[in-house]
């Protein structure tokens, strides 16, 4: 009986050690992820602000040029559609 004891209190210590070597691996984890999260934020507001100002230059080009502007858009339109039906069609002969 008191082997049982003994193996019980041997098997909550190392419970117990697991249980804080889980928790240390844990914590570095987090700590880890959370710097990540924090880069990332970083990046993306830089890409944002770079964005912004492709967009204010893109709106300033069209309100100089509308002409211009449409027939870029008509052709590009034309473009696409015309590679999405080659896309959906998938070449087959009839």
């Amino acid at each position: 009986m008191e082997e049982a004891k003994n193996l019980s209190q041997g098997e909550t210590t190392v419970s117990k050690q697991k249980y804080e070597e889980l928790k240390q691996k844990y914590e570095a984890l987090r700590s880890k992820a959370g710097e990540e999260w924090v880069h990332i934020k970083e990046k993306m507001q830089v890409y944002g602000e770079g964005a912004e100002e492709f967009f204010d230059s893109l709106a300033r080009y069209i309100k100089e040029n509308p002409q211009r502007a449409s027939i870029i858009a008509g052709i590009l339109g034309l473009s696409v559609g015309l590679i999405l039906g080659i896309l959906i069609r998938g070449g087959k002969d009839k």
